[in-house]
């Protein structure tokens, strides 16, 4: 189960200086609920903070997301789902007949939890249309008089206000709020996407107005954009993940290997389709395969896509994270002028295959010569401009038995529009398929069929990582 992650816009936000009023606003099952009671949890860790539910009582709070009952006093919700009854202020089912009753209970509610004394205190109050609709008042004030109370208090008390709303519609209380985010929901080829669009935050600026965010695990947990170039840093060890059966080796993703079933299977051929606008930020993705490869003792070959070289590959992107000893069962196919006598024996120049057929046995000798079973990476964008899509097309029948005959992985890096891409999925095992959504790195299965998964890439003790996180 993954951790809270709050926009670090929300949380500077609230962290300002005197009292905040935020309205979170969105239709039903956009996740409000899961998002306010994530930003209590967060912010307990600083201070103290008081949710009131108007429309689910504790018991349901418990039930759907479990983590509360553990992370959350029982003292600091508030079940007010029943306003009916006596004023009973320090009971965890809150009765109160008027908005004097409520203002007051919520006042003493923050008294006994010494939020008051806190910096970063906070009141929750979830939903505002159901509080206003329990709560007895003159119809001509309509919920005016309850709103201006509940803000002179949260202003009084030095205590952040949150309301959600049930809609995403413009009201009065967005202008009078100090800051308005809003939850919505979307599906794009059969995918549900949940994202926050930060509408107003007073005093902070506002980096990324739209972001991604999952409910995995009954959190609320933000995606960040990933970096157009994502450059790892010296470890202390190796990364060395080996699969579960002897029928597979691991992509050295071990949550894509998850997905795969065993990681990837000996013989298979997989199809990595890389979407448009995402340059090269999917790069890490594929070398930190070759750095798992290398350092289980298999062999690699790369025959480059665009953007990635043998110096590249060597000084900063591979070489770095495995022992050179290791790093000489790697060999480089790439489109290269330097001569012959000149190139480092791991380099291969691409010029030497005049045609596709060519390129294949060039592929074949080379794992000939190379320790078994070998990780071939092959980038499809340079050799389909250099051999022209009818010539590849008509060898895929080659490509796919050769591979299936042996022991090795193929992965075959595609970018959308080559004229080859779409005929690469009839042949291969897996296909899988990288996309950007408000700035954010995603994966899709289209073989096997799965949902869409947040790629995040970052720095572990063992060099490069990466952690996949479904979209919920």
């Amino acid at each position: 189960m993954g951790r809270i992650r709050i926009p670090r816009e929300v949380a500077n936000f609230l962290k300002q200086e005197g009292s905040q009023r935020l309205i979170v606003k969105g239709d039903a099952g956009t996740g409000k609920t899961i998002f306010v009671l994530s930003l209590l949890r967060y912010l307990s860790r600083y201070s103290q903070g008081v949710y009131v539910s108007t429309r689910v009582t504790h018991k349901d709070i418990y039930r759907y997301t479990p983590w509360v009952r553990d992370k959350i006093q029982k003292d600091n919700i508030i079940d007010a789902t029943n306003p009916q009854g006596t004023l009973l202020s320090m009971e965890s089912e809150l009765k109160y007949n008027s908005a004097g009753d409520f203002v007051k209970i919520i006042a003493d509610k923050c008294r006994l939890l010494e939020v008051l004394d806190m910096k970063y205190g906070c009141v929750i109050i979830d939903s505002w249309e159901s509080l206003v609709a329990n709560i007895p008042y003159p119809r001509t004030d309509g919920g005016i008089q309850l709103e201006r109370t509940l803000i002179d208090l949260s202003k009084e008390m030095n205590v952040n206000l949150i309301l959600t709303l049930e809609t995403t519609a413009s009201t009065r209380l967005d202008y009078v709020a100090d800051g308005v985010v809003s939850m919505e929901k979307e599906l794009i080829n059969e995918n549900r996407i949940r994202t926050m669009r930060l509408k107003k935050l007073r005093g902070v600026k506002i980096t990324n107005p739209v972001y991604p965010f999952t409910l995995d695990g009954g959190k609320f947990q933000v995606l960040e954009p990933e970096p157009i170039y994502f450059e790892p840093k010296k470890s202390k060890r190796l990364r060395r993940i080996r699969p579960p059966t002897p029928n597979h080796v691991s992509s050295g993703i071990r949550d894509f290997d998850g997905l795969l079933g065993s990681g990837l299977k000996k013989g298979s051929l997989n199809l990595l389709e890389v979407g448009k606008g995402l340059g090269f930020s999917y790069i890490p993705f594929v070398t930190i395969s070759v750095i798992n490869a290398l350092n289980t003792g298999m062999s690699a070959i790369v025959a480059v896509p665009e953007g990635i070289n043998f110096s590249l590959l060597k000084e900063r992107l591979v070489g770095p994270f495995v022992k050179p000893e290791l790093y000489s069962n790697a060999r480089v196919v790439e489109e290269t002028y330097m001569p012959e006598n000149e190139l480092p024996s791991e380099v291969t120049p691409l010029r030497i295959a005049r045609t596709h057929k060519d390129f294949l046995d060039l592929l074949e000798a080379l794992r000939e010569r190379l320790q078994r079973p070998t990780l071939q990476i092959i980038g499809m964008d340079n050799v389909e401009h250099k051999y022209g899509f009818s010539n590849i097309q008509s060898d895929l029948g080659r490509v796919s038995s050769q591979n299936r005959s042996s022991q090795d992985i193929t992965v075959l890096v595609a970018k959308e529009g080559q004229q080859i891409t779409p005929h690469l999925g009839h042949i291969c095992d897996t296909h899988w398929r990288l996309e950007t959504i408000s700035k954010c790195l995603f994966m899709e299965g289209i073989i096997p069929k799965t949902g869409l998964y947040h790629i995040h890439f970052y720095d572990s003790t063992s060099g490069p990582a990466a952690r996949l996180t479904p979209l919920l």
